[in-house]
């Protein structure tokens, strides 16, 4: 479990006695652990789906590169060219 999820439990009593009134915080922490579950789930997703357009974006890059290293070079002025 995680360690924000361990402290919400530990750190909410399941009921508040305010004399005569008793509050029950069950549902509140229930709502809190919910929430925390589906901003972990969000955030996972929105840095998987960076990574992975990252990926392609590297991916790209490199069959580019691969492309030029491919075109035979007959003088240094073509050298110079596949640096750019």
């Amino acid at each position: 479990m995680d360690e924000v999820i361990e402290n919400i439990e530990s750190q909410i009593p399941d009921e508040v006695n305010l004399g005569v009134v008793k509050i029950d915080c069950r549902k509140v922490k229930k709502k809190l652990i919910d929430k925390r579950e589906r901003i972990k789930d969000r955030l996972t997703y929105i840095i998987s789906e960076v990574i992975k357009f990252n990926i392609e974006e590297i991916k790209k890059e490199k069959l580019k590169i691969i492309s030029k290293m491919r075109h035979p070079t007959t003088n240094i002025r073509d050298l110079s060219d596949l640096r750019k």
